[in-house]
């Protein structure tokens, strides 16, 4: 099984997702969460089955939410580098994602 890293960026999206959540209604950040914790678990036990947005890159949405997860895959772990707003963030994948290199 693969395990899981995630960017610092991709830490601070949970973190400010969760308290964007709390403010709208206490204890939405902690579905949000939940439901990012088992998505995670989803890529996990399914990664093949995650869409490719471009060689390299998946993405699976959050269930329940607006949000989606951007990973890469490696040999030995699942990258999380972004975890967004479906709709705010298009260009995300550009940003965080650092270029190949060689």
């Amino acid at each position: 099984m693969l395990s899981v890293r995630y960017e610092a960026e991709a830490k601070g999206d949970i973190v400010d997702a969760h308290e964007w959540f709390d403010d709208r209604r206490p204890g939405l950040g902690s579905a949000f969460e939940r439901a990012t914790e088992a998505a995670i678990n989803w890529i996990v036990e399914n990664t093949s089955a995650c869409r490719e947005i471009r060689p390299g890159v998946r993405k699976y949405r959050v269930r329940g939410f607006p949000y989606a997860i951007y990973f890469k895959v490696t040999e030995t772990e699942i990258i999380v580098f972004a975890v967004v707003h479906g709709a705010r963030y298009p260009g995300i994948v550009d940003l965080r994602l650092p270029p190949e290199s060689g």
